[in-house]
């Protein structure tokens, strides 16, 4: 037996009402298939970043470098990630005294070159004999920075005070480090410089010291370097 279908005609308004829904569905895939390619393109963006800053930051001058430093080691397109930070250091120190700084995520690694600076509340005459003992650097003159012996929020270009000294030659690791790492942590990675000549008088008078890292250091790898209290050498 066969069931006769009724003979349905649409009105001009149930037709616009149809056309418009079919429109609709169209316009919510293009909107979604946009914002896919949009989420894939940053995607693609965020993963290249780390090389394309290793390749900006190495068109630096030294000023540019330095003002990056003062900048908190930050590039202005991913501003929250840093080129350096502060982290708990897998060296056995004294009570206190146990942060440390490794290589961020803002670049693919850090470059030779690359410049650290330090923060201090005053200079003085003579060196301390007390806790600046462990931070204090001498600048020409015969005067001692008095760097400060905690991370302060307000200079957070001030990193230098917290790079460890590397391991001695003779150290046995399973002593020395709580948590055993790949990196040869007896590897002297940053050098103590004066602010001689390349930059500003003003960045000059400013930062009258820094470091700057000898050799490329892979991402999360841990900044060493052998303080030592006496005229570092100068730029070249």
């Amino acid at each position: 037996m066969t069931i006769a279908r009724p003979n349905v005609e649409l009105t001009s308004g149930d037709f616009q009402r149809e056309k418009n829904k079919l429109s609709q569905r169209k316009k919510r895939t293009a909107r979604k298939l946009r914002e896919k390619r949009i989420e894939i393109s940053k995607a693609d963006i965020l993963k290249r970043l780390p090389s394309i800053n290793f390749r900006n930051y190495q068109k630096f001058n030294l000023e540019e470098k330095f003002q990056f430093a003062a900048n908190g080691y930050c590039f202005k397109n991913n501003p929250n990630i840093p080129a350096i930070e502060i982290f708990e250091t897998t060296i056995k120190t004294s009570k206190g005294m146990g942060k440390g700084v490794k290589v961020g995520k803002a670049m693919k690694e850090l470059p030779p070159g690359f410049i650290i600076l330090c923060s201090y509340d005053r200079i003085i005459n003579k060196p301390s004999r007390h806790i600046q003992l462990n931070y204090q650097v001498k600048i020409p003159g015969n005067r001692y920075m008095q760097l400060h012996t905690q991370p302060d929020p307000r200079r957070a270009y001030g990193l230098l005070n917290f790079i460890n000294t590397a391991l001695p030659r003779k150290a046995d690791p399973e002593k020395s480090l709580s948590t055993i790492t790949d990196q040869d942590m007896k590897k002297n990675q940053c050098k103590l410089r004066w602010t001689i000549r390349g930059v500003t008088p003003k960045t000059k008078a400013r930062f009258p010291a820094h470091a700057i890292v000898l050799d490329t250091i892979p991402q999360g790898d841990e900044l060493l370097m052998k303080y030592k209290l006496h005229k570092p050498k100068t730029l070249k």
